[in-house]
């Protein structure tokens, strides 16, 4: 998030409170070109109103309770605290509310209608140049992105004629300041795709250049349009550029830092001493290219070689890890039934977790306290079925594979039981002794220690992340 964003409204935050409500009320996004369509609307015909920026990243839950969608600008109108959201519908809105203001649509009703027509036409024709924020390299895109431009270019042309603006009057109408914010921002994108914007829009796009020389000097565009470097900043931002491997032959795994899969495949890593990078991700906005790498939008992902080869699910990775790299520590048996059954194991505990899983994002775990601790019970036994006397499910005096597999999931099913409030100390010994013992044994080895968070730690984090979940 940019410096200009980062003090938004955000999830989890309390709501601001209407101390006028007879002035409006935009809910904004500073860079968002369809909310500065209605506040160019707005600061045109002069009408009072206050300013509400939110996080769009991390959306709070009173933006959606106004506007489902979760998009901005919303409009909130009145003491009835009336809702308008849809960035023309709220400027056409505010242009027939208040007729007195300077007008901004045309009189003739045909050549409103046309006006709405040649807006849908532009929007429609500008989506191609979306490509600019999905495109990890634009170069590759680059005349395609010249091709959509031209043709934006004599669209605009064509309509606007001999006249200074689209509206055909001496100042700009909505149907400018409908079209303005997209125009604004062709220069930042064009100069990260590494051409000279002011040269390519002089060469390349003179309709396009002579518009944007108009429409800058208007009092309104230049009251509310943000400076470059600051549409710049938020480009680079939102396209999130992919972090270039220096070495094409270093795996990499692209990972969230608390993921329960991730920390397993970081496991097998560490343990194997393999050298490797990590790129962590957001998964609550997550970058085009982890979707071109895992279309799913998950992680593990692990990308191989300078062929860039891709390797997803925590398992299937894990197992690759230890056979192509077998002159470091084996982490999986020599035969190859003992390999299968300790595949079948795996898959065992993780079906019986998952039914439990689910019950985190239960209000009051105490109230689903005996589902758990059935749920609890059936991993108990398994876990003992196959671990026996062992240290170890491997049965040897280091951890495994297998061990690596289920011991984030075990550490989640503690955190678990200490959340709904239960003494672990006094249950687990006497109800849940195999989970518990493990619970203990594994901790003691190095891999783990320099992997996993300590308990407590983690207790914590799901704490504070219940408490948001249901706002306590």
């Amino acid at each position: 998030m940019t410096e200009l964003t980062a003090n938004n409204y955000k999830k989890g935050d309390p709501f601001p409170p209407r101390t006028d409500l007879n002035k409006l009320r935009v809910y904004s996004y500073q860079t968002c070109p369809y909310a500065e369509r209605a506040l160019l609307v707005l600061a045109a015909k002069g009408i009072e109103h206050e300013i509400i920026n939110v996080n769009l990243r991390d959306k709070p839950e009173w933006l959606l309770e106004r506007n489902p969608l979760g998009k901005v600008p919303v409009l909130e109108i009145g003491p009835d605290n009336k809702i308008l959201y849809e960035s023309l519908i709220v400027a056409e809105y505010l242009d027939e509310v208040y007729p007195n203001l300077r007008p901004l649509q045309p009189k003739d009703a045909f050549q409103r209608a046309s006006d709405k027509v040649f807006i849908e036409t532009f929007g429609n024709s500008y989506s191609g140049l979306y490509a600019i924020y999905r495109t990890e390299n634009l170069a590759d895109v680059w005349t395609d992105i010249t091709e959509t431009l031209k043709k934006v270019d004599k669209l605009l042309a064509k309509r606007r004629g001999n006249e200074k603006f689209l509206s055909g009057a001496a100042l700009p109408g909505l149907i400018d300041y409908a079209i303005w914010p997209f125009i604004e921002r062709l220069p930042q994108s064009i100069d990260i795709a590494g051409h000279n914007s002011e040269e390519f829009l002089r060469k390349e796009l003179p309709a396009v250049h002579d518009y944007r020389k108009q429409l800058l000097a208007d009092p309104t565009v230049q009251k509310v349009s943000l400076p470059y470097e600051q549409l710049l900043a938020h480009t680079r931002e939102y396209r999130d550029p992919f972090p270039a491997r220096v070495d094409p032959n270093l795996l990499r795994l692209y990972n969230v830092p608390h993921c329960q899969f991730c920390e397993r495949v970081r496991l097998v890593l560490a343990a194997k001493g393999i050298d490797h990078e990590v790129i962590n991700v957001n998964l609550r906005d997550k970058p085009e290219w982890l979707l071109d790498r895992n279309p799913s939008g998950k992680v593990p992902v692990l990308e191989i070689g300078p062929d860039s080869q891709i390797l997803t699910e925590s398992l299937i990775i894990s197992e690759y890890l230890d056979e192509a790299y077998p002159d470091k520590q084996r982490l999986q048996p020599e035969d190859a039934f003992q390999r299968a059954t300790d595949r079948l194991f795996i898959k065992t505990f993780i079906a019986k977790e998952t039914v439990i899983k689910h019950l985190f994002v239960t209000e009051n775990l105490a109230d689903k306290w005996t589902d758990i601790m059935e749920g609890l019970t059936a991993l108990n036994k398994v876990l003992s079925n196959r671990r026996w006397i062992h240290k170890f499910i491997s049965g040897a005096e280091q951890p495994c594979l297998a061990d690596y597999m289920v011991w984030p999931l075990i550490q989640g099913l503690v955190v678990l039981v200490d959340l709904a409030g239960q003494d672990r100390e006094e249950l687990m010994p006497k109800w849940l002794p195999a989970l518990y013992d493990y619970w203990r044994q594994m901790p003691i080895d190095p891999i783990v220690q320099k992997v996993c968070q300590p308990h407590e730690a983690l207790v914590a984090r799901n704490r504070d992340m219940r408490s948001k979940l249901f706002k306590k």
